[in-house]
């Protein structure tokens, strides 16, 4: 499946042009080579996202071939209820933005203090589970939550082979060989979401084949 270049902008696939440039010149701030320095790579795919969606040719045949790729491969994302079981939270302890319109800034935060290395969330996992808190007024309306796709890449600074020299471990990936980036993914709850639903949305836009992420929506009483 190709890049999905609308998530990767965390922007829906309606947007204006005008929303299309806020959205990139939001993110190209927050990922900067200069500002972090080893996001090097999520800055490419953010260029390469707004290089397409924003040439408005370019955009026409890509917003074309989006949609018969997802008529093909894509199933029906429903959300459906499920029976109780234990499941880790994405992010413990730190519920989501919520609203009717993309949040790029959910409670003022940035990326890097939404994203951060959250205890209990094994960013290597291939498909991961996160438990999302409505309250019944946002379950009845329904709404938009933005959660982070960690996106593994070849590291550039060692060229995929986790080594630097003969003797020592390339510093920039501890010798794996690969980098872990975090990407805003956007996602909307229909209204009346019943408690304990499930929506599982494939990962094969950020280039992570056979996998899902499961959200699982929990009613506060």
């Amino acid at each position: 499946m190709p890049k999905d270049y609308y998530l990767v902008l965390g922007i829906p696939a309606d947007s204006t042009e005008r929303e299309i440039k806020e959205a990139y010149r939001r993110l190209a701030k927050e990922f900067h080579p200069d500002r972090c320095r080893d996001r090097h790579t999520p800055f490419l795919g953010i260029q390469e996202a707004y290089s397409v969606l924003g040439d408005p040719m370019r955009r026409q045949e890509y917003d074309k071939t989006r949609r018969a790729t997802y008529t093909k491969s894509v199933p029906r994302r429903n959300v459906s209820p499920s029976s109780p079981e234990r499941v880790e939270p994405l992010i413990p302890e730190q519920p989501p933005a919520f609203g009717h319109a993309p949040s790029p800034r959910p409670h003022g935060q940035n990326l890097d203090s939404l994203f951060g290395d959250a205890s209990g969330y094994d960013r290597r996992q291939e498909n991961p589970t996160v438990v999302v808190h409505l309250t019944p007024q946002e379950a009845h309306f329904g709404g938009v939550i933005r959660l982070p796709v960690t996106v593994r890449f070849q590291c550039q600074a060692c060229g995929g082979s986790g080594e630097r020299g003969l003797f020592f471990a390339c510093p920039q990936c501890g010798g794996t060989g690969s980098n872990y980036y975090d990407y805003p993914l956007r996602l909307e709850f229909p209204p009346g979401v019943p408690d304990n639903s499930i929506l599982r949305v494939p990962l094969d836009i950020f280039g992570r084949r056979n996998s899902w992420l499961t959200v699982r929506f929990r009613i506060r009483s």
